[in-house]
């Protein structure tokens, strides 16, 4: 038996319009492995209004959501306003908002060791949850494009594979672009320090993810670019070090190469390793062999040969 809203006599079924908001702190990538958790709600209340707190440019990629409260330029007690009294609220975040009504959920959006970040979210939400296998499944794509996309930045310097090794890959692969965001100048820059390569700078996420369904490969770091990509159903290879796949891989058509052996200890961390030279530990020739198999455009298998060859 579903538990009785706290602001009404109203019980939280399906005989009424649900007002269901969502708050979960953090990135890109973050927001992105929301969506499991997000559809497994929808199907549990398919007829609420689901609401989310955060950067629209983020929330609007979840098509799940109805409505975004963008915080930016809003006072609190504006957002708060704004919000209502919602009949459900779920809070995936270490501190709970002062200024946003009282949750019914609220807990850390970091998943315990062995976990993954989106089984967590999913799994927080108990009896409100009706998940299902697809919602890990990426989204369907119209076609596949010739383009092969590399993205060297990473909210981190230690999440970022060394420049040079991007460069040499980019010498086996054909029709190859940097993607650069408002962060990744200087990881860019380095990579044009040792090839000369066409650089796409998207001028909005919407833009980025245009330009992303007409790749036939994704090769990037631990970032949310790489969620991204995932998500869209493009061949994805993500390149980790001193993070955890079990927690915190993307979900969709993705590949995840790493060579360290490190997982999280405990719940909350972050960086599981400390070894400067974990992640310039992957190889190029894995990365290679790697985009060989993922790749079903001819040029690509023709270009991703040895030296020489």
């Amino acid at each position: 038996m579903l538990r009785k809203d706290k602001r009404s006599t109203r019980p939280l079924g399906l005989s009424f319009t649900m007002r269901i908001l969502l708050v979960r702190e953090g990135a890109l990538g973050d927001i992105l492995l929301t969506r499991p958790a997000v559809r497994a709600l929808r199907r549990r209340y398919p007829a609420a209004d689901l609401m989310a707190v955060g950067p629209k440019t983020r929330w609007r990629l979840i098509p799940e959501i109805d409505e975004v409260l963008d915080p930016d330029g809003l006072l609190p007690h504006h957002l708060a306003a704004r919000a209502g009294h919602p009949d459900l609220t779920v809070i995936w975040a270490v501190h709970r908002p002062a200024f946003l009504p009282a949750p019914d959920i609220h807990v850390s959006p970091y998943p315990p060791p062995g976990m993954h970040a989106a089984d967590w979210l999913v799994r927080s939400l108990g009896p409100h949850a009706d998940p299902a296998p697809g919602d890990l499944e990426p989204a369907s794509r119209a076609h596949t494009g010739a383009g092969i996309y590399l993205h060297p930045g990473a909210g981190a310097a230690w999440k970022r594979w060394p420049a040079d090794r991007f460069a040499e890959l980019a010498t086996h692969l054909c029709g190859v672009h940097l993607i650069e965001g408002p962060a990744d100048g200087n990881a860019v820059a380095e990579v044009l320090e040792h090839i000369d390569l066409p650089v796409l700078r998207p001028s909005s996420l919407e833009d980025l993810a245009q330009h992303l369904r007409t790749a036939c490969l994704f090769i990037g770091n631990d970032s949310g670019v790489t969620h991204l990509a995932a998500a869209l159903g493009v061949p994805t290879i993500a390149l980790f070090g001193p993070t955890d796949p079990v927690q915190w891989a993307p979900l969709g058509r993705a590949r995840v190469l790493r060579r360290c052996a490190a997982h999280a200890g405990r719940q909350g961390q972050i960086r599981v390793c400390d070894d400067p030279t974990c992640l310039a530990a992957l190889p190029v020739a894995d990365v290679l062999a790697t985009a060989t198999e993922m790749t079903v455009d001819k040029d690509v298998d023709d270009a991703s040969r040895e030296p020489g060859a």
